[in-house]
């Protein structure tokens, strides 16, 4: 009556109606008062732990009242994201098992983002509105060779001017020193290139030649 929000719990209501002459049954009924967010935690991985390859994500949320789905999984690139991807939705219960370990939550290939900062985000929700929000700051790096191809196939090496070469080109991940190697239908080598990369896109051009200058036979 003086205005002050009650703790948690369960309270009872109770309706009674007169009209001065009878007076009604009274009616009565529960609402439960739930001014708490889930409590959501993440055990794997770490806080600021350098991630690479496929990373299992392992966590817990619970409420007396979830909602479905009770929790949601997200990842920001950069240290303060602006943007937020949904990894995946979960639904209750997502609790220890029997044996008392922590259920993974998500298998994440680290593999096919860019390297840098990330944040992963873990949040629970109840059926009473509550969001509990966790932040787990990360750093993914991966030495990975993404997108191989050639910009001409077939090529011709001629002297036509007409598709006289082909450009090998891949996007490397991190910072590197590398090798690409051209082989025959043999699986001889007939040319090498080299050079290093800083994280990023690498081309190079193939007059179909060998390493003398020879035109290598169609194959």
């Amino acid at each position: 009556e003086s205005g002050v929000v009650q703790p948690d719990g369960t309270y009872t209501y109770y309706i009674s109606a007169t009209d001065g002459v009878s007076t009604a049954a009274t009616v009565s009924g529960t609402v439960d008062l739930d001014n708490t967010a889930p409590p959501a935690s993440i055990t794997a991985p770490l806080s600021g732990a350098s991630l690479s390859g496929i990373v299992p994500i392992k966590g817990l949320v619970t409420d007396a009242h979830p909602a479905w789905p009770v929790g949601r999984l997200y990842y920001g690139q950069g240290a303060i994201p602006t943007q937020w991807t949904n990894i995946q939705n979960f639904y209750p219960p997502v609790v220890k098992d029997s044996e008392g370990n922590v259920p993974t939550l998500f298998s994440w290939d680290t593999t096919t983002l860019a390297n840098g900062s990330y944040v992963i985000r873990w949040q629970g929700y109840d059926n009473a509105g509550n969001v509990s929000t966790l932040d787990l700051p990360v750093v993914i790096y991966n030495l990975v060779i993404n997108a191989p191809a050639v910009s001409n196939n077939p090529f011709s090496p001629n002297a036509d001017s007409q598709k006289d070469d082909t450009t090998i080109s891949c996007f490397i991940t991190g910072t590197s020193d590398y090798t690409i190697t051209v082989k025959n239908p043999s699986a001889q080598v007939v040319k090498t290139f080299t050079g290093h990369s800083v994280s990023g896109n690498v081309s190079r051009i193939w007059d179909g030649k060998n390493e003398s200058g020879v035109v290598q036979p169609d194959g």
